[in-house]
């Protein structure tokens, strides 16, 4: 993966190149960018074996003060040691930050069905819930988006099978 440059610049960098301890794959698609409360910019995405894959900030510098980025593929090093199954997304990934820094990355499998890999402060892993299973909502085929209100409401939206706009 390679993060172009900001504001400008010209410059490039391998994330997947440029971290050594760990092993890091590239992201294929459902590519989602989010920034949390504190400032750190998270990228996430599916791999090329179908999991999910997330770089990170870690909020320090190296010696020639460029950012330090972190890997964890969420379905290995999260999602299974937990018992839980990420389905298979089809449509694109979207993500959101909560107003208590609660980290999302949200999408859609074949069934319709909205999922959300999340992460709140105090946590220690990385969770994911069907979302329409808890909330009842009716299956929909795509345009997922999230939008958050001022008093804290998450709100995703997306289109029916009758190209109605839904809101879970």
């Amino acid at each position: 993966m390679r993060l172009g440059g900001l504001s400008g610049s010209s410059s490039a960098r391998s994330l997947t190149s440029g971290l050594s301890a760990v092993v890091a794959t590239p992201i294929v698609r459902s590519e989602t960018a989010f920034t949390s409360r504190d400032g750190l910019l998270f990228i996430a995405g599916i791999d090329a074996n179908e999991e999910l894959v997330l770089y990170w900030q870690t909020g320090e510098v190296d010696a020639s003060e460029q950012q330090i980025w972190a890997f964890t593929n969420l379905d290995q090093e999260h999602f299974a040691p937990q018992g839980l199954m990420r389905p298979d997304w089809i449509g694109d990934a979207v993500s959101y930050v909560t107003q208590w820094n609660g980290l999302n990355i949200a999408s859609l499998d074949a069934n319709g069905d909205i999922w959300s890999a999340w992460w709140a402060p105090g946590l220690a892993s990385w969770r994911i819930d069907n979302l329409s299973t808890i909330t009842g909502a009716p299956p929909l085929v795509g345009g997922l988006t999230a939008y958050l209100t001022d008093w804290g409401g998450i709100n995703l939206a997306g289109l029916d099978a009758q190209g109605e706009v839904r809101v879970t």
